[in-house]
């Protein structure tokens, strides 16, 4: 008997690369760090200009707010931006009595 060869289940990148870069322009950017890690392809459509381009025609572009806190504990700055919980982490150090030094805010 011959054994029969289970097909590859179906994959993202079987489609064409307009398809697959209108469906990433519809997940939110805090996803993309992940994203990225999964094949050199998907990296390299999250960071291309096509995405940039259809999320905006989409209207799915995202503002991020970026802030930087030099922490009394911490030799370096530590970045946060709008995806992650730094409010609550911020919460945290000033209860322990370890409140930042130095805050500073920039928008990209």
């Amino acid at each position: 008997k011959k054994k029969k060869k289970n097909p590859s289940p179906p994959s993202l990148l079987s489609l064409p690369e307009e398809i697959v870069v209108n469906c990433l322009a519809r997940i939110s950017k805090s996803y993309y760090p992940k994203l990225s890690l999964v094949c050199k392809t998907i990296c390299s459509l999250i960071l291309s200009m096509e995405l940039y381009v259809a999320r905006l025609e989409l209207e799915t572009h995202e503002n991020v707010l970026h802030v930087c806190l030099q922490l009394l504990d911490k030799t370096r700055p530590s970045w946060f931006n709008e995806y992650t919980n730094w409010a609550g982490f911020l919460i945290q150090r000033l209860k322990h009595g370890n409140p930042y030094q130095t805050l500073e805010l920039s928008y990209v």
